[in-house]
């Protein structure tokens, strides 16, 4: 009885073996290639489209728990979000433009001139004082708008060039940019206000784009000081909490293809990565850190771009995409807090974002949710470029296939030709 119990047994493992290699869908070996997270951009998408004002800013944050709503907030986050808006638009998307149009309507409506050094310049602010991160993710998130649809997205605001005037003015001499410009301060002409980080990789973002964008052939003087200074004078780990704008600047830079500067480029990303997961590591917290994944997703986009992605460092991303759905808001999403479970006060202003715990207070900003979008968007180009090269190389397959059949076809039958016969006569005896 109980040999026929085994051999009953390994008969149906060998069947359910059998059914799941014999699955039609399981066309690839890259199964992971499934999760695509095309649900997530779509909320997240939603998500901005609910959240933006009247006047086209985004509401900054909503504690989803209490209902608690900070409408205005931090300029360079609210243009954060018009960037990852940017890199998800696919140029057909009307409620999509219908957001982002009204977004940059909000940045133009507050450019205010000013006087600095006997020259006219440009902020965007709401009153006398600016960040020049604000500057440069707009103009990051316009450049490269109109690098993939002109159409619709034409140069034709001298706005433009007056924020990049602004930006080439208060770089600092020895390299990086400002963060802060009052405008009513008037001893700063004398002394000025030195480089800070955060600022000057945004800044360092939108040289890249706009030579991108514009297909310049040659670096400025400004970028060229900034590669130099990724490369030799600033610590990577002093560069670590603006890995991602860092790295999505070098992989601009990547696509746009300066033959002189191709191999320091080059080394400036591996370099930046091996320091990012020597010194800080992407592991899975229990807290939003889509900001990490963000940064990791352009580094392996540059490695796919460049014919070296290795496909486990993919399979790694998407299982931290997978596990970062834990902090997308959905309807229905109930917390226990202070011992009572709590639902979402506000759900049409926090479903679709990504919430972040602060003080034991959850919290919707923008800024969260706008590189997760940016993440999530990432892998999905990578997925499918992937598919892409599969498809390809199947096509390219069943060509060759056809032509060697052509050539068959064409090739005539050859007989064998056999040696001529000649008759022998044999004398008889």
């Amino acid at each position: 009885m109980r040999a026929f119990t085994l051999s009953t047994y390994f008969i149906f493992l060998h069947l359910f073996f059998y059914t799941v290699c014999a699955d039609s869908s399981l066309v690839y070996d890259e199964l992971i290639l499934k999760d695509k997270f095309i649900n997530s951009i779509n909320s997240s998408l939603k998500f901005f489209e609910n959240r933006q004002n009247s006047d086209g800013s985004f509401i900054y944050d909503v504690e989803p728990f209490t209902g608690r709503t900070t409408y205005k907030g931090n300029m360079v986050r609210q243009a954060g979000s018009l960037l990852s808006l940017a890199f998800s638009y696919d140029g057909v998307n009307k409620d999509q433009k219908r957001v982002i149009d009204n977004s940059i309507s909000y940045f133009l409506s507050n450019v205010s001139e000013f006087s600095y050094k006997g020259k006219t310049l440009m902020i965007i602010s709401e009153n006398n004082e600016a960040y020049t991160g604000t500057i440069c993710l707009f103009l990051s998130s316009y450049f490269y708008l109109h690098s993939q649809f002109k159409d619709q997205f034409p140069i034709n605001n001298k706005a433009f060039v007056g924020l990049m005037n602004t930006l080439e003015d208060f770089v600092s001499p020895k390299g990086g940019i400002t963060e802060y410009i009052n405008i009513s301060e008037t001893y700063l002409d004398r002394i000025g206000r030195g480089s800070e980080i955060y600022a000057s990789s945004q800044h360092f973002l939108t040289l890249a784009i706009f030579h991108y964008a514009f297909k310049r052939s040659k670096m400025s003087p400004t970028l060229a000081t900034y590669l130099d200074l990724y490369d030799r004078e600033w610590a990577y780990g002093d560069i670590i909490p603006s890995y991602l704008w860092v790295m999505l600047s070098h992989l601009f830079l990547s696509r746009h293809g300066f033959p002189d500067q191709i191999n320091q480029i080059k080394e400036n990303i591996e370099n930046l990565q091996s320091s990012y997961d020597d010194l800080v590591g992407i592991k899975y917290i229990k807290s939003n850190y889509c900001t990490q994944l963000e940064g990791f997703s352009y580094y392996l986009l540059y490695k796919q771009e460049t014919n070296t992605l290795n496909r486990f460092l993919f399979y790694r991303l998407t299982k931290h995409l997978r596990y970062s759905l834990n902090f997308q808001i959905t309807s229905g999403l109930k917390k226990v807090i202070s011992k009572v479970e709590t639902t979402l006060k506000k759900p049409q202003h926090t479903i679709g974002g990504f919430w972040h715990k602060q003080s034991d207070v959850y919290h919707t900003r923008v800024d969260y949710t706008q590189h997760c979008l940016s993440a999530y968007n990432s892998h999905q180009m990578i997925s499918n470029n992937m598919i892409r090269d599969v498809e390809e190389y199947d096509e390219i397959e069943r060509l060759a296939q056809v032509r060697q059949l052509e050539v068959d076809a064409r090739k005539t039958i050859e007989y064998k030709r056999m040696h001529r016969v000649i008759p022998k006569v044999i004398n008889k005896y």
